[in-house]
């Protein structure tokens, strides 16, 4: 698990490789795990540790709720983008593995688009079922023709 974690930063940016499904579920799952605990400890913890909930101006200003939690939740924010290439850089070296083309790691990318954000929904359950795929044999290739 520590291995491919390791592999997941020491390839952030290589898109050309091949990634197994071990090494592509136990980044997924480190990743996860690193996720919840800054969720728990940089933004419910002193969320509700400090924040009267009973206030009932706080609760009718989404606005100050909104500012709120946007200030706690910037570790969180942080990680996300700093964990965005490699994890698409896997992606894409796991679709390669498992037989698929590698722009459909597009499908996660939809979302940043308001009019499509529905889709990228149907995208990353697409993305999760061929990420499950087993490996497909690397095609031989003799002076770049596949035998």
């Amino acid at each position: 698990m520590i291995k491919a974690y390791i592999d997941f930063w020491k390839r952030a940016f290589d898109f050309r490789g091949r990634s197994t499904r071990p090494d592509f579920w136990w980044t997924y799952l480190v990743n996860v795990i690193i996720m919840t605990i800054l969720v728990v400890f940089c933004i419910l913890i002193p969320l509700f540790s400090n924040v009267d909930f009973n206030d009932p101006a706080l609760l009718n200003n989404p606005a100050d709720l909104r500012q709120l939690i946007m200030g706690y939740a910037w570790p969180v924010m942080l990680f996300g983008l700093i964990e965005l290439i490699p994890q698409l850089s896997l992606q894409t070296r796991r679709l390669r593995d498992a037989g698929f083309h590698p722009a459909w790691v597009l499908l996660s990318c939809m979302g940043f688009i308001p009019i499509v954000a529905l889709f990228s929904i149907f995208g990353s359950i697409a993305l999760l079922i061929m990420s499950c795929m087993p490996s497909k044999a690397e095609p031989q290739t003799v002076f770049n023709q596949a035998k």
